[in-house]
């Protein structure tokens, strides 16, 4: 970063993609705007309940999972539901909000790693954007670019027929209530293939979210059994030098001093 506060590396060839000038510099984001928004994306790999059965990562482990993430710095575009552009996901949610995910509401088991806010925007990712439901038909018709409506996300109640007479499209019928996943999406880039994987560097890592000590250590044991498997494994020496969040036992995450932008 330069002394004048602007970026200095250049433009990501996404950037260029959605409509940024390649001569120029875009500033960086702003950090610590409020007490309840973190300066990190979380992309966790024990999400819970239904998924696309045909993923090749759907019968693996959250730790495992997670640990192929970082041996290969990938991570997969999906479909997500009501789209047709796959998409890399995280959420920009607080700890407590991640105990209660985690917890209560069942949609995480707690196994993840967390980004840069920064280096997620530098890939072309932005905010979900939520569009209402009597709306979304409009915007899915839009003539916005695919990938861009592929943040999209359908913002609706749902809704109950008055009469018979009434006929209701699945976009203002069904319920799609999703505001507190504060959801980030990384579209996949139009010039790459069907099958896309945002690879990352080492730097846009903050730190690893893990339930507790035993599956660090089944963490750091499969990616060493995988290195003594390979003829040539890659650097993952990186990887133990990361911080780590555990749930302690009243269920709220505890992290080092190291770790900042997550409040």
């Amino acid at each position: 970063m330069s002394s004048t506060g602007v970026v200095s590396h250049g433009l990501r060839p996404a950037l260029v993609e959605h409509g940024y000038r390649s001569d120029v510099h875009i500033k960086p984001l702003r950090t610590q705007q409020s007490p309840d928004l973190p300066d990190v994306l979380l992309h966790m790999t024990g999400r819970l309940g239904r998924r696309n059965a045909d993923l090749p990562w759907v019968g693996m482990s959250s730790v495992d999972r997670l640990a192929s993430i970082l041996w290969s710095r990938m991570v997969a575009a999906t479909l997500p539901f009501g789209s047709e552009w796959p998409v890399v996901c995280f959420t920009q949610t607080t700890r407590r909000a991640l105990s209660h995910l985690t917890l209560a509401a069942g949609r995480y088991d707690g196994t993840g790693l967390a980004f840069t806010t920064e280096s997620v925007f530098a890939a072309g990712g932005g905010p979900a954007i939520y569009i209402r439901g009597d709306e979304f038909v409009a915007w899915q018709y839009s003539s916005l670019p695919t990938h861009m409506k592929a943040r999209g996300v359908r913002y609706w109640p749902g809704s109950v027929p008055t009469t018979a007479d009434d006929v209701l499209g699945m976009t203002t019928h069904g319920e799609s209530q999703w505001l507190h996943e504060r959801e980030w999406r990384i579209p996949r880039p139009t010039d790459a293939p069907p099958e896309w994987w945002w690879a990352f560097a080492p730097t846009d890592v903050n730190f690893l979210l893990l339930k507790d000590a035993n599956d660090h250590a089944r963490l750091f044991w499969t990616l060493d059994y995988w290195a003594s498997q390979a003829d040539t494994p890659p650097d993952t020496s990186w990887v133990r030098r990361l911080p780590v969040a555990f749930l302690d036992t009243g269920g709220s995450w505890v992290a080092p001093p190291e770790v900042g932008g997550w409040p």
